[in-house]
């Protein structure tokens, strides 16, 4: 497993972190070499429910995964 990358718009990175964190504590970042998932789910029942795909080029310069699980990593 590997990932590798720099910060190029560490604004837009804080944002998204802080968005996540006001809808719940609990949250799934899935790499790949293609995309950045991130998949939340509400800490209460029956809550809010949200898959997000990020373009890792906003984010990151030189953005590097790989993996022996298909190139995906699930943090």
């Amino acid at each position: 497993m590997q990932f590798q990358a720099q910060v190029i718009n560490s604004s837009l990175f804080v944002r998204i972190v802080q968005c996540i964190e006001r809808q719940s504590k609990t949250a799934v970042l899935m790499l790949t070499p293609t995309w950045l998932h991130i998949i939340m789910v509400s800490d209460t029942e029956g809550g809010l429910q949200m898959w997000s795909d990020v373009d890792p080029q906003a984010l990151f310069a030189s953005y590097r995964v790989e993996s022996l699980h298909n190139n995906k990593i699930h943090l």
